[in-house]
This record gives structure tokens, sequence and C-alpha cells, in this order.
């Protein structure tokens, strides 16, 4: 987006307010600057030359967790994402290459091998011992990782599986779940070949013109597919922009085919349910969720409220060690306290690892997986 069309954009913001009451960041630092209305003005201000770049400005931009509340809430229909991506792209830029690094590494074979054979290390523990910063934090959250699902074309215009680049190491117990659910249901799916990573790392850092090889990649690769599905409600998001209402969320794709009666075994289980951002405001398909599991007999389902209105496992804020992504997560923990579950389910991969170490390190061992990989578990 061009500096006048991104002035015109921001101008449309009339500073009412009704997005403070909605906005994780400014829930928890009570400042003005890291509330949407406040980082537009900010934005405004670095176009109008009124402001200059510093540390300060960008930490206050860089804050934005990307959660679109205020977008759900704002009266005026004003286009929050685009002028949050576009204005982070007047900082100057972040590292490139570590994102570009972090999407093409995860899709290597050797990575998701190597990693496969760590997982019997303790390696959690030991992280809980460091103090290097980031990496720290990375190695809490290594997943357990599975052979990745590997590319499985057809011809024709089914629904296509976008597999994504972090996806691939951490999403491919859920993918392999719905290709069973697929198959149980007799609907053909394709798996291109050629995927690229959705982009929604770059463009959320400001790096908007490095998602265009990847948005003509995936052009290449799901050409005909009419349907996208993302097992990564936040992958399915940044898709959304590309390919529109061609991007599914998986949960809602599956509750809207027909079902034989008896198909699901039941599961006398109470099961919390996560709702993400991505899922609330830019799919809408959180009741969707809440209706497939219900398929399941004698599932106690119990839906988390949204507490701050993010768990804090944002993009690259998982990774953060401002403490930040902590206290988004303690209203929900809270309540996991109370509720008790046996299960928790969530749409999300990183609201998945956000949510499978803070509720560790709150000592609730609850096993935390992808609504799909619930309703697998359960077929007859």
């Amino acid at each position: 987006m061009d500096r006048q069309r991104l002035l015109q954009q921001a101008d449309r913001c009339v500073k009412c307010g009704l997005c403070l009451a909605v906005c994780p960041t400014y829930a928890l630092l009570q400042n003005e600057a890291d509330s949407p209305r406040g980082r537009i003005a900010l934005i405004q201000g670095l176009l109008e030359g009124q402001l200059a770049h510093g540390e300060r400005l960008e930490q206050h931009l860089r804050g934005c967790l990307h959660c679109r509340n205020c977008q759900s809430a704002c009266p005026s229909g004003v286009e929050y994402n685009l002028i949050i991506d576009s204005g982070l792209g007047l900082m100057p830029p972040p590292s490139p290459f570590r994102l570009d690094q972090l999407s093409r590494w995860s899709q290597r074979p050797w990575l998701q091998g190597l990693l496969r054979l760590l997982n019997p290390l303790p390696l959690r523990g030991l992280a809980r011992g460091l103090s290097w910063g980031s990496w720290r934090r990375s190695l809490q959250l290594l997943p357990q990782v599975q052979r990745p699902v590997p590319a499985r074309d057809r011809p024709g215009a089914g629904p296509a599986l976008f597999l994504g680049c972090i996806g691939q190491i951490n999403d491919s117990p859920a993918q392999r779940a719905f290709i069973q659910v697929c198959a149980a249901l007799d609907i053909p799916l394709r798996i291109p070949a050629g995927q690229a990573c959705c982009g929604a790392l770059h463009r959320h850092q400001g790096l908007v013109q490095r998602t265009q090889p990847m948005q003509a990649a995936n052009a290449q690769a799901f050409a005909g597919a009419e349907r996208l599905i993302s097992l990564s409600s936040g992958c399915a998001a940044e898709l959304q922009q590309q390919f529109g209402q061609r991007v599914e969320d998986p949960s809602a794709f599956l509750q809207r085919q027909s079902w034989p009666a008896g198909r699901l075994r039941p599961l006398n289980a109470k099961v919390a349910l996560h709702s993400p951002c991505s899922l609330r405001n830019v799919l809408d398909t959180a009741e969707s969720v809440r209706q497939l599991l219900g398929r399941i007999p004698q599932l106690r389902l119990e839906a988390l409220a949204n507490g701050h209105g993010c768990c804090g496992g944002a993009g690259l804020q998982l990774l953060k060690q401002d403490g930040l992504g902590e206290r988004l997560a303690q209203p929900l923990l809270d309540q996991l306290e109370q509720m008790r579950p046996d299960i928790l389910v969530t749409s999300s991969s990183g609201c998945a690892l956000q949510l499978r170490q803070a509720q560790a390190q709150r000592g609730l061992n609850l096993e935390v997986i992808h609504p799909v990989e619930l309703i697998a578990r359960q077929l007859l």
C-alpha cells in the first residue's frame, strides 16, 4: 500500500475508542500507544512528518498481536490489519533472512528428521534452566514432531490441503487426522506439491513485498482447487486475503458434509474449547467447531471465555521474552484450573504451542489437540 492510500485508510479512524475495550495489549499495558487507535495515530504521525522513527515508537507498533478484535468492534469498518501491516513497513525492516530461513528450513526433510530424533530428549526441561532469550523459548515450545504429510495430488477440482511451513512440523498430527476423516467420508482430497509459506509471519513484520513469491507459488499449486483447507486458523486467515472464500476452516468443511448415523463412537469426557482470534475475527467459524464436536455422543463440551482476547500465541509473540504472552494466558489458565477438563482443543497451531506450554507450567498436564484430531479418534 502506498503512503497516500495508507494515510487515507488511517484517516477513516474517528478515534471513538470502542476498540480499547477489546484490545489485549491495551487491557494489560493501559497505554494509549498500545491500543489500535493509538497505533493508527502513531502511523499518521509518521506519514505526516510529525513523528520520527524511534525504538519506542517501533516497540508500540510491533507490540500489536494482529488479533483483529478491534476490527470486529469498529463501527467505521476501519481495516486495521491493512493499516498496521503497511505501517510496520515504514519501520526499519527486521532481518528478512531470519523469517525466510524459518519458513524454508521448517520444510526441509533433514530438519524434520532431526526434530523427530530430538523428541525423546528432555529439551524442554533443559530449556527452563537456560537464560538465552528466544532460543530458550523455542526449546520449550519444541513440539512432538511426526513425519510430515507428503504431497499427494490428483486431478480434479476437489478440496486441497495446505500444509504450511511450520505447519509441516507442528500440525502434521492434525493434518493426518483430517486426511483420515476425509477418507472415512469418501471425500477426495488433493495435497498439491510446490506449496509455499502462507506469508503471515512476513506480512505482520511489515515485509509485505516478500510475500509475493509465496503467493505466486501457492496460486500455481492450488490452481483449480475448489476449497483450500488449512489446519491452522492463522494460516487460513492469511490465505483468505489471497484466495477469498475458497479458503475454509477444516471443522466448518467437515461439519457441512453428509455424516452417516453412528459414524462416531461415544466419548465420556469433558473437553475445553478454545476459539483462536483468527477463527473468531476472520474465518468466523467458531460455531462450526462446536457443532462438529457436538456430533460425538456423550461429549461434554465447555467453551473458554476469551480472557484478555488473545492467548498470547500470536505469531512471533511466541518467541518474545517480554512476559506479555504469559500474562495473556493467565485468564485462560484460571478457567482451565476451575473447569478441570480431560482435553483442551484449539484450531490454531500457534495457540496450541502457547497453551501447551502455559498449562504444563501451571501443572495442569492437559492434552492439547486440534478438534479434527478428536473427531478422527472417535471414528468407527
